[in-house]
């Protein structure tokens, strides 16, 4: 198949959400397709420049300019303040009709799409992930000239919701309408989560509950299952050789990594944990965040006397070997939105560590991926609980017990981001096949 996937981030400049369009391209590739990407041309690409990736694959990128966009500043140092013309843009957005500030990014981007038909040939099906919601655009203008199959992804619904201030406006009822053209016109609707598939069912009129990769099918169809949750998953590529025996002690530390919201992420629970801590069990662990560091972390361990530590930004190579060799991997659940999975998660699964999960009941976390229980993992707003997992793995603990502490090797396979491009490239091939077979009779 000749394949268009439509993500204004992508290597080497990207943020978080720029690996998901990475791996759907390295893997299609990899299973023989011939993969284009449309991106930005990375004049934001100093405030990204520790998500730098290779993509170590021969394929075309069509790189777009964003007019409407400043260069963003330097990684660390201080934003501009908000000119004029930005005080205008957001007094205006409420009543302008258009998706984002991306516009005239989509529509180079669709002339360059369409430019490509002509020279190589029409595509089988096009791909578009966003933040920006632009790339829908983009992937909507491809599909109506070409009747190409399409796949949208919305990867952060939420948060789009969220940035877009969707009150009452002229500019709210037209992304309304906007997503329910989506929604009528795609072939397949991907998003990241249960929880973020009720919001996309609900903005885009499709689906019920109860819908899994494995049953992938166009989201207007008559099934009414709705949007399709593939997961992000973690790089296997990326892993650290990992012994089949612990050779030495892991580091005494308790590790998170990833991205902190002091607004909406709480470290109190462990905090609380470790304020119990007894004297008969040695040292307390030290606490070890990636990035900058953060007052209201900092404040909370202090005043219980633990280490804590920022570590600064890290590569996704970085993460996973420091994550291998730690005793504790922390996660967070958000206390307020939908509660979707976090990219980390899937890493911390993959490299065989306790983690301490401080979560809410009914929360993506407890509901889906860890509805089953397993020694290794803690998922609780309790002090209480979160402090007797740590003493139960802050002692010798048996090669056996290690074994059996975490899920099978064959499930968490299954979080892979190479099995869930699997899982998508094989119905994009089905879908494919079978507008070829209707257009053929």
């Amino acid at each position: 198949m000749r394949i268009l996937i439509v993500s204004y981030y992508f290597p080497p400049y990207m943020n978080v959400g720029g690996f998901r369009a990475m791996s759907w391209a390295r893997r299609f590739f990899d299973r023989g397709h011939d993969v284009t990407v449309i991106c930005g041309d990375g004049q934001e690409a100093e405030s990204c420049s520790f998500f730098y990736e290779s993509l170590d694959r021969d394929l075309l990128t069509l790189k777009i300019h964003n007019p409407l966009l400043e260069a963003a500043p330097a990684s660390g140092s201080r934003a501009p303040e908000a000119g004029f013309a930005d005080k205008l843009k957001i007094m205006l957005r409420p009543y302008l009709p258009m998706v984002d500030s991306y516009v005239l990014w989509s529509r180079a981007a669709v002339a360059a799409a369409l430019e490509e038909t002509r020279k190589s040939g029409r595509f089988d099906a096009v791909i578009s992930t966003s933040f920006p919601l632009s790339a829908h655009e983009v992937a909507r203008r491809v599909k109506k000239a070409t009747g190409c199959v399409w796949a949208a992804d919305f990867r952060d619904f939420y948060g789009q919701f969220d940035s877009n201030e969707l009150t009452d406006s002229p500019r709210s009822r037209f992304l309304a309408r906007r997503f329910r053209a989506y929604g009528r016109e795609a072939d397949v609707v991907l998003t990241v989560s249960e929880k973020l598939k009720m919001l996309v069912d609900q903005a885009l009129g499709i689906g019920a509950p109860e819908r899994t990769a494995d049953t992938m099918r166009p989201a207007h169809d008559d099934s009414g299952e709705g949007a399709v949750v593939l997961y992000n998953g973690y790089f296997a590529e990326h892993l650290p050789p990992i012994p089949p025996a612990p050779s030495a002690p892991p580091l005494w530390r308790i590790l998170y990594t990833g991205s902190y919201n002091a607004s909406e992420f709480t470290v109190e629970p462990l905090a609380k944990a470790l304020s119990a801590w007894p004297a008969e069990a040695g040292g307390k662990p030290e606490i070890c965040f990636t990035g900058s560091p953060i007052e209201s972390v900092e404040k909370a361990f202090h005043e219980v006397g633990a280490v804590v530590r920022f570590l600064g930004p890290i590569d996704n190579r970085e993460a996973l070997r420091l994550q291998t060799e730690s005793a504790f991997l922390l996660i967070c659940d958000s206390m307020s939105g939908p509660g979707a999975l976090l990219t980390k998660t899937f890493e911390y699964l993959a490299v065989h560590r306790p983690i301490i999960g401080i979560s809410r009941p009914g929360s993506e976390l407890r509901a889906n991926l860890f509805v089953k229980e397993a020694a290794g993992y803690c998922l609780s707003m309790d002090p209480g609980e979160i402090l007797s997992f740590m003493l139960r793995w802050s002692g010798n603990v048996s090669i056996n017990e290690i074994q059996g502490a975490f899920y099978a090797d064959e499930i968490i396979r299954q979080y892979s981001r190479e099995f869930q491009a699997d899982l998508l490239v094989d119905r994009l091939e089905a879908l494919s096949k079978s507008r070829s077979q209707e257009a053929a009779e």
